[in-house]
C-alpha cells in the first residue's frame, strides 16, 4: 500500500505570544496518521493564508517566514524518504523522531557541543578559565540560532555538517550577528576545536574546518602617555569605589598585570627578598608562571589597599 504523506503548515491560534503573534506549527500525515511539531516561528495571526499554509504579503519578514517554512519542509520530507527506504511502515512520530534526532541525540551538533560546555565548566577555576568557558557558550548560541534560521529546526546532524554549512556559519557571524573580523576568527577556533573533538569520537569522518583559512586581523592599540598618567594618579576622587578602580588601573599600567590576574591577586601572591619585593603569580587566562617586581608606586598602591 502506498504511504499518503503530507506536511500542513497551521496557526497555533489558542495558543498566542504576549506579542500578540500565534506560533506556527507543522503537522505530519502518514496515511491518517499525526504527530505535530514546532516550527519556532511565529506570525501575525491576520497575516496567515490557511489554505496555502504560508505568511501573506512580500515584506522581509513574510518573505523570510515562507523560505524558512519550505526548508522546514524539505527537511522533513528527507527524513521521511530516509526511513522510507529502511521500512515502508513508517509512522509520523518516526519522522518527527528522526526530525528532532531524539534516536541518536549525541550525533547532533548542539547536543554534543552543550555536553562539552557542561564537563568545560566543572572545570572552570580548575584548569580552566571562566572566559573561555563564556566564548564557548557565544559560539553555541549563535550555532543555535544559525541553525534554526537556515535549517528550521533545533539542531543538526554531524553527517550534514559540509563546508557550505561553514562558509554559512562565518556569513552568519558576520552580516546576522555583526562580529567584528578578530571575533569570528576566535569563535571559528573555538568551533573547529569541537568538531576535532567529535572527529576523535567517530561522530564525524572530516573536519570541514580542517582546512578553513582563519585569519585575525591586526589591531591598531592605543596607548596612554606618561603626561596623561599623571594626570589620573592628579585626579581627587571622593568616592572610595572610584578610587579603587583608578588605583587597580594604574597598577596594572605598572605591573603588566591583565584585569583578570589583578583579580585573583592576594596576599599570598606577595614576597620580599632581601629589601626587594616581588609578584609571584599564574596568569589566568595560560597558566604561564609570572615574576614581577614591585617598584615604589605600584607597592605603595598595596600598602593603601590591603589585599585580601
Amino acid at each position: 500500500m502506498r504511504n499518503t504523506f503530507s506536511i500542513l503548515f497551521y496557526l497555533k491560534r489558542n495558543s498566542p505570544l504576549r506579542s500578540g503573534m500565534a506560533p506556527i506549527m507543522a503537522r505530519i500525515t502518514i496515511n491518517g496518521q499525526r504527530a505535530q511539531l514546532s516550527t519556532h516561528l511565529s506570525v501575525e495571526p491576520s497575516l496567515w493564508d490557511t489554505p496555502k499554509g504560508r505568511v501573506l504579503g512580500h515584506t522581509q519578514y513574510a518573505t523570510q517566514t515562507n523560505v524558512r517554512l519550505e526548508k522546514l519542509r524539505f527537511h522533513l520530507t528527507a527524513c521521511y524518504e530516509r526511513l522510507f527506504f529502511k521500512t515502508p511502515c513508517v509512522t509520523p512520530a518516526m519522522v518527527k523522531t528522526e526530525f528532532l534526532g531524539q534516536d541518536n541525540a549525541k550525533r547532533n551538533l548542539l547536543t554534543f557541543f552543550a555536553h562539552h560546555n557542561a564537563h568545560f565548566f566543572h572545570m572552570v577555576g580548575v584548569s580552566r578559565s571562566i572566559h573561555t568557558y563564556n566564548k564557548y557558550r557565544s559560539v553555541h548560541k549563535h550555532l543555535r540560532q544559525y541553525i534554526r534560521e537556515r535549517y528550521g529546526r533545533p539542531d543538526i546532524g554531524f553527517s550534514e555538517i559540509t563546508p557550505e554549512f561553514v562558509t554559512g556559519f562565518h556569513a552568519f557571524l558576520s552580516q546576522q550577528a555583526r562580529c567584528s573580523a578578530n571575533t569570528i576568527w576566535i569563535y571559528l577556533i573555538a568551533f573547529k576545536h569541537i568538531l576535532k573533538l567529535a572527529c576523535s569520537e567517530g561522530l564525524l569522518r572530516r573536519n570541514p574546518l580542517g582546512d578553513y583559512k582563519l585569519h585575525s586581523e591586526f589591531v591598531s592599540r592605543n596607548f596612554l602617555t606618561l603626561d596623561e598618567l599623571n594626570r589620573i594618579l592628579a585626579l581627587d576622587l571622593h568616592d572610595r569605589t572610584m578610587q579603587l578602580v583608578r588605583d587597580g588601573f594604574i597598577f596594572s599600567c605598572f605591573t603588566g598585570l591583565s584585569y583578570s590576574d589583578l583579580c585573583n591577586l592576594t596576599r599570598r601572591h606577595v614576597e620580599q627578598t632581601g629589601d626587594q619585593w616581588w609578584i609571584r603569580t599564574k596568569r589566568c587566562k595560560t597558566g604561564t608562571p609570572v615574576t614581577v617586581r614591585l617598584f615604589e608606586l605600584p607597592a605603595a598602591i598595596l600598602r593603601n589597599h590591603a589585599l585580601g
